[in-house]
Formats: structure tokens, C-alpha cells, sequence
């Protein structure tokens, strides 16, 4: 049986995921990991939904980067010259499609090179009823509904992606979209508001609930002679909306405009008008025509939410990764994996799992374990994604990268000298197994074996604790990818979108 869940329960959904992302009791974080290659390492495998992906995302987890930016997003736009853009219609929804053959031809929303977002209010048509392409760029940033040029496309400025907005959220295939709470019920008082965010503030304070903003022809009937006169109607107490009709040779109608004639320099949307609204079409000496008033009648009006406006079903959350970030994220090899992850855990054996000490609140830290060796394994000479042995225990692990310090941590306050550090993880392939504190353990490539340097801390096991637990938080999303190189001049702007 055919069904479907609204645009509005995804935004309750995305309401909450919004909310929960600016508590003080939750914390999101990007994860980067898994070094080793996929079976075919140039076609990642698809994802699956399933404990089964989180725990092999969970397993090779390297590093983690706190989200500190998260904005609900719409797909991209962009206006060109030529193209065909259709009017906005409340019957488009986020999973309307567009493109020739699809739901509708053209976007009813664009972004212009100028970082303004405009809605299309009305399609440019020919005479005959043909449609235009767009010719002229939409320009003008009010609160009224404009003509860019004579191709007869109406617009409607929505807000502009500012600088901070642009920098952390835009991309080639989202544009970010929010609505500025107003001042009066706890958001920033105007003068702490961006020129684009006042801007935007300004077309929401203008708007009008209940307004009429098209009319959708159904049939355009036939044999009309003379246009016939349109008459909105309704049983709220909406008023002020008036349109006229366009027809073709033949007769029908096939447009219909908001202005009482085609000399009005205003539009005609009016407010206030409600669901049980209707349209009737009397005289020009034809029959036939069915017309369908198209009504906005979320509360607050047109342009008081861009995300209702643009049907928003997504969030992006965004996250930098510079260079080594002092050295949590390695720069020795690579990840296939991205993940967002919900309050992770500490990775120590002394934290209490059910207090707030337990909890990761730092802004980046290491899921990979730590064996100390001596100078046995040459680090010059390993390999990377090698596989480290324990030759008494038999534990395995897959090397990630290595270092070299001069460490106190390393053994006791008396050994300032250098060492080796492998930076490892397991996996069901390798296994869980503990390694022996002391042990040697070798490596599978012919670099050589050392011993590992125990912990005077008898609760600090062989291979010893990252900063955070990598089988801990709330995996929420994962995604794999070909191999990502890095170096220590490289940033990646991680960013990772929900789409509901």
C-alpha cells in the first residue's frame, strides 16, 4: 500500500536532532578511520544500517573531531542565464524531483553568484503559452516580489548565505537555510545580527500569513473569447487577493497572474486566507476551466521560515580537520571511513561508566591503541597497515602509523629516552586479544621485532588507552569512501548531511 510520512513530521525528526545538537547534555563529533583497503579499494562498499556497520566503523575508528557547526540544508540551485525555473506550488515537497521528465522541469529556488537565495513566484511564458528561459539574473534584496527583466519571471528574495554561513555550510551541492529567531522570544537582539541575517530578519518581520501565491491551472478549459473574471474565494477571513487570466488562440487559459489586470505594477497575494479556499471563473464566453488556488498557509507567512519555505528535510553537520591537529589525526596514512558519532566515552580503565567523568568533552582526540616498543622495530623501515604479533600471546593488531618520542609516559619518570610508539587497532579479522606487557611482538612485513615497555601503572594494559573509546557514543551515520591521503599542510572540511 502506497504511503508516505509529510514534510512536517521530518521536521519534528529534524527538530529534535537541531535541539539535541545545541543542549548542553549531548556532543557530536566527526570520526575518521579505517586504514586498511576494501576488497577492491577503488569501489567502496555501500553502507548498510545494521550493528554490523557500526561495529567495523567502531573497530578501525582513528580520531574524532567535536562538531561545532550544524545548520539545516537544501540542495543547490544555481541561477544561469537560460535555464527554466518553475514557480513555487505547495505541492512540491523535499522529495520532489527536478529535471527534465521528473516532477518539474525546473527548480522553484535558486542561488545567484551573489549568494542571494530567491524563490520563483511565476514562470516566464510566451504569449501562446509557451515557457521562457530565464534571462535575467534576480538582483534586488526587499520584501516585495520583482520582475528581473521582461522574460516575465517574478521573484521573491529570501536571504543571503552570509560570510560565516558560506564558509562552514555552502557547497556545490547544499545551500544552508535557517530561520532567525526573533529577538522577542530569545534569539539575538538586531544589533548583534550580520547585515545578511538583519536582511533575512526584515523579510520575515514583512511577512504576510494566508497569502494567495498562485494559481494553478488544472484545465484551461475552452472557447473563452475574452478573459473571464477570477474570483478567490473562502470561508476564513481572508480578502484582498485578485488575479487575471491569460489565454492562448484557442481560447484557454493557461496562465493565471496575481493583479487584478495585466496594468497592475502590484501583486495581489492578499492574507489571512485558509484551507477551505476556492476558486471561481465567470463570463468570457468559454467552459471548462478548473483552477486551483495555490495558498501558503503556514502560520507566520511567506519568507518567516526559509526551511518550510524551501521544504528543508536535511542537516549538515560540519568539522575541520588541520593538518595533525597536535598529532591526534595522523598524517602517515590514510581513512576510508567518516562517521558521526553522540557522546563518546573516555578510553580508561578507571572511569566510571555511568558518572559525567567518563564522558569525552575534549575537542579532538585518538581512538587508536598505543604499543611502546624498544628499538628492536625500526620505525623508518615499517610499513603502514602492517600487522603487529604478540609472539607470546598471539594478539594481533593493524598498525595505523608510528612515532617517535622521548616520552616519561612511556614507562616511568627515570626513562626520558627514545622510543617507538605503534599506533594500532583490532578488528574481528585480527581479533580482540590482549597483548602480554613486555612481550615481543614482531611485525609481518620483515621489519624486525622488540619488546613492548610496560606501564608501571598495573591498570594500563600493553597496548594502552587512546583518548577516546572507540565502542562508545551513538554511531549516527557512516560513509565510506576511497582512500583519503593526508599530510600536515592538508585540511579537510568534513562535512556530513542527514537527508530525511
Amino acid at each position: 500500500m502506497p504511503a508516505t510520512i509529510t514534510d512536517k513530521y521530518k521536521r519534528y525528526l529534524l527538530d529534535d536532532l537541531y535541539a539535541s545538537f545545541n543542549s548542553d547534555s549531548d556532543i557530536y563529533y566527526v570520526g575518521i578511520g579505517r586504514s586498511e583497503e576494501w576488497p577492491d579499494d577503488d569501489v567502496p562498499p555501500a553502507p548498510f544500517p545494521s550493528h554490523e556497520t557500526i561495529h567495523e566503523f567502531q573497530s578501525s575508528l582513528q580520531g574524532v573531531k567535536r562538531v561545532l557547526d550544524c545548520s539545516y540544508v537544501v540542495p543547490r540551485h544555481n541561477w544561469s542565464a537560460g535555464s527554466i525555473y518553475t514557480a513555487w506550488n505547495d505541492k512540491n515537497s523535499s522529495e520532489t524531483t527536478i529535471g527534465p521528465f521528473k516532477d518539474i522541469e525546473g527548480p522553484y529556488y535558486v542561488i545567484t553568484d551573489d549568494n542571494n537565495v530567491y524563490v520563483c513566484l511565476q514562470q516566464g511564458m510566451t504569449n501562446d503559452g509557451r515557457v521562457r528561459n530565464s534571462i535575467y539574473k534576480p538582483t534586488k534584496v526587499d520584501e516585495n516580489p520583482f520582475s528581473a527583466g521582461p522574460d516575465g519571471y517574478i521573484w521573491k528574495f529570501l536571504y543571503n548565505v552570509g560570510t560565516y554561513n558560506s564558509r562552514r555550510y555552502l557547497t556545490s551541492h547544499w545551500i544552508p537555510v535557517e530561520h532567525i529567531v526573533d529577538s522577542d522570544i530569545g534569539g539575538p537582539p538586531g544589533d548583534e545580527l550580520s547585515a545578511s541575517r538583519l536582511a533575512q530578519a526584515l523579510i520575515q518581520h514583512f511577512a504576510e500569513p494566508g497569502q494567495v501565491l498562485g494559481v494553478e491551472v488544472d484545465s484551461g478549459g475552452v472557447g473563452y473569447t475574452t478573459p473571464p473574471i477570477i474570483k478567490i474565494r473562502g470561508t476564513h477571513t481572508g480578502d484582498s487577493a485578485q488575479a487575471y487570466a491569460r489565454l492562448d488562440e484557442e481560447g484557454r487559459i493557461f496562465q493565471v497572474v496575481m493583479k487584478d489586470s495585466a496594468d497592475d505594477i502590484n501583486f495581489r497575494f492578499g492574507k489571512d486566507y485558509g484551507e477551505k479556499t476556492w476558486i471561481t471563473v465567470e463570463g468570457g464566453g468559454g467552459t471548462g476551466a478548473s483552477l486551483r488556488p495555490i495558498i501558503h498557509t503556514d502560520s507566520g507567512g511567506f519568507g518567516f521560515d526559509p526551511r518550510k519555505d524551501l521544504n528543508s528535510s536535511a542537516l549538515m553537520y560540519s568539522a575541520r580537520l588541520i593538518g595533525d591537529e597536535y598529532k591526534v589525526f595522523n598524517i602517515r596514512n590514510n581513512f576510508r571511513q567518516v562517521g558521526l558519532i553522540k557522546n563518546p566515552l573516555k578510553d580508561s580503565s578507571t572511569a566510571d561508566l555511568f558518572s559525567d567523568s567518563a564522558e569525552f568533552t575534549d575537542v579532538r582526540g585518538s581512538a587508536l591503541k598505543k604499543i611502546y616498543v624498544g628499538s628492536g622495530i625500526l620505525a623508518d623501515n615499517t610499513d603502514l597497515d602492517n600487522t603487529v604479533t604478540g609472539l607470546n600471546s598471539g594478539a594481533m593488531a593493524i598498525l595505523d602509523y608510528y612515532d617517535t618520542y622521548i616520552d616519561s609516559d612511556c614507562c616511568d619518570s627515570t626513562q626520558n629516552t627514545s622510543h617507538n610508539v605503534l599506533y594500532v587497532h583490532q578488528t574481528q579479522e585480527t581479533g580482540f586479544k590482549p597483548f602480554d606487557k613486555t612481550e615481543a611482538v614482531e611485525l609481518n612485513y620483515g621489519a624486525g621485532s622488540a619488546n613492548i615497555i610496560a606501564h608501571t601503572d598495573p591498570q594500563v594494559p600493553a597496548a594502552r588507552f587512546g583518548d577516546v573509546l572507540n565502542f562508545s557514543g551513538d554511531v549516527l551515520y557512516v560513509d565510506n569512501r576511497v582512500q583519503i591521503e593526508r599530510d600536515e599542510d592538508q585540511t579537510e572540511d568534513i562535512k556530513i548531511v542527514i537527508d530525511l
